[in-house]
């Protein structure tokens, strides 16, 4: 009966030290905010033509803590990216959910690009629009 407890003793120490190497071997995922919110244009397709304007929070998600220096030093350029796709969108997809994410998504591809391109990696995971708010 010894042998056995000792045995199972064992095998729980092996299983909480492979649990605790793999545990520390994940990345965890850091949220790199990009301040100030972005606010800028669309144009509104009524009768009228005026300018609606839409003010957004963006959160970049990337795998490490290393990757927020590196996307602190091209936060203008992204921004710059994000600005140029709002201000090109269409009044309708700004207003819905769906054209929303769609727009999420355009931002995303398009900021992978740049890092890819700046940095020979994509860095940024995902996007999030944590405040989206417009007129």
């Amino acid at each position: 009966m010894r042998k056995y407890v000792k045995g199972a003793l064992i095998t729980v120490m092996l299983w909480i030290l492979t649990a605790s190497v793999h545990a520390q071997s994940e990345q965890r995922q850091v949220y790199f905010a990009f301040e100030p919110d972005i606010t800028t244009n669309f144009v509104k397709l009524d009768d009228t033509r005026h300018l609606g304007y839409v003010r957004i929070s963006v959160q970049a998600v990337v795998g490490s803590v290393n990757d927020l220096q590196l996307l602190e030093h091209h936060a203008p350029l992204l921004r710059d990216a994000f600005i140029e796709i709002f201000g090109e969108a269409q009044e309708g997809k700004v207003r819905s959910l769906t054209g929303r994410d769609e727009i999420r998504r355009d931002c995303l591809s398009r900021a992978q690009e740049l890092m890819e391109q700046e940095t020979g990696r994509e860095v940024i995971e995902n996007l999030i629009f944590t405040n989206y708010l417009y007129q």
